[in-house]
């Protein structure tokens, strides 16, 4: 009896890495995405002047936050294309958002902006992974020509 009440003490304290639970959220009143796991979580946002900005990432596990002072500009977007950047000073509109479900590599969340730019014809799509038990967010920028030229 005291083994199986020891074992059973010891299980309900041992953390699984097997059970996890990806964490999505949207705000619309002001523009802002959160993505995360049990391990690591991230906000981005569309601010009221148009800048897509990183917020903030969250290292749960070391209790550790990465934190853009407001009056800096932290952009996930920095390339350039045809000669003209794309990055925090550009002013983006939102033309679509969602979250959505993904299983390769590894089971998890794909976090997916399309923004779209007066200062050219194309879109830009931000993309944010986060896994299943896995303590980093993977993330990558992606520019579609819809010009006919």
């Amino acid at each position: 009896m005291r083994k199986v009440l020891l074992l059973t003490l010891l299980l309900g304290i041992i953390p699984s890495t097997s059970i996890t639970e990806v964490r999505t959220a949207y705000r619309e009143e002001d523009q802002s995405w959160f993505i995360g796991n049990s391990e690591i979580q991230a906000a981005f946002q569309i601010d009221p002047d148009g800048h897509f900005h990183a917020r903030w990432i969250y290292d749960v596990l070391r209790r550790r936050v990465w934190r853009t002072p407001d009056n800096e500009m932290s952009a996930p977007i920095n390339m350039t294309v045809d000669g003209a950047a794309l990055n925090g000073n550009t002013v983006y509109s939102v033309v679509s958002h969602s979250f959505d479900h993904i299983d390769s590599p590894a089971d998890g969340v794909r976090l997916s902006v399309i923004l779209s730019t007066q200062s050219m014809r194309g879109e830009i799509r931000f993309e944010a992974d986060v896994y299943d038990g896995q303590p980093f967010l993977r993330y990558r920028t992606i520019y579609n020509n819809t010009s006919s030229i």
